[in-house]
């Protein structure tokens, strides 16, 4: 198996339902693909649907075993991590909808790295699903946003050695080995997985020495479909980081982003 693509998901059945839909269309051979869903007590039917849905591709089920609240994003993640099989893993969220050659993109990236004697983590460009309406996610092209995207300008100026800052854990792809050689992410009981997303990026870079890496044609929308019980992932605010959206903004003004 050539890649595995991980999605954690907690009460997101309808959004999740049309994302692996859209995995079904890609241009990357299906043979070389398998989907791995960690399911995190999810009370909407997405299991059922998990179960009974039809996709040309390896789907994986899996459950943690205990409502998002007790566990958290990461478990899932790690869940999906334990039992891939590819050579490469793709972190994914659940909301996050992939242009059809996307995974095309990772895969070709990650090589062309590799035949270079680096490996990396790479992450892509999406933009907000509010844009779904007016966007051909088919024919979206990254360059359409250069010029007017201040945040996208500093990534493609920083692409080739992005600070962990600018890496998020929506969408990012690298080998497998070097996932499992930091432990995977941290299974701290928090609900809310920004954190620990971080805390394995630093791992990665400081202990691997891994270059993190952006390809923007690594291209998707973000963010759950209208009708779902969880408008935002994880949203147990008590388990959250206080403040997190400005604790965010600090770090993305770090960077540049």
């Amino acid at each position: 198996m050539k890649l595995s693509v991980i999605i954690p998901t907690f009460n997101r059945r309808r959004t999740l339902q049309y994302n692996l839909r859209l995995l079904a269309r890609q241009t990357l051979p299906l043979d070389r693909l398998e989907v791995l869903v960690g399911d995190d007590g999810s009370t909407d039917g997405a299991l059922e649907m998990l179960r009974s849905m039809p996709v040309p591709y390896r789907l994986v089920v899996l459950e943690t075993g205990s409502p998002a609240v007790v566990n958290g994003v990461t478990w899932a993640m790690n869940l999906g991590l334990e039992h891939a099989t590819g050579e490469y893993v793709f972190f994914l969220d659940d909301d996050m909808l992939l242009k059809p050659d996307a995974l095309e993109w990772l895969v070709a990236t990650l090589e062309a790295w590799r035949r270079r004697g680096e490996d990396v983590l790479v992450r892509g460009w999406w933009k907000d699903n509010r844009f779904l309406r007016r966007l051909r996610l088919e024919s979206y092209d990254y360059r359409l946003d250069v010029g007017r995207n201040e945040k996208l300008r500093q990534l493609l100026e920083n692409r080739y050695d992005l600070p962990v800052a600018m890496v998020h854990s929506a969408q990012m792809g690298l080998l497998r080995r070097h996932a499992l050689t930091v432990g995977g992410l941290p299974r701290d009981n928090v609900a809310y997985g920004f954190d620990k997303a971080k805390q394995f990026q630093h791992r990665l870079k400081e202990e691997l020495g891994l270059r993190f890496v952006f390809e923007p044609r690594i291209f998707g929308l973000h963010g759950p479909m209208p009708g779902d019980i969880t408008r935002f992932a994880y949203s147990d605010r008590t388990r959250r980081p206080p403040r997190w959206r400005r604790t965010l903004a600090r770090l993305l003004g770090r960077s540049g982003a």
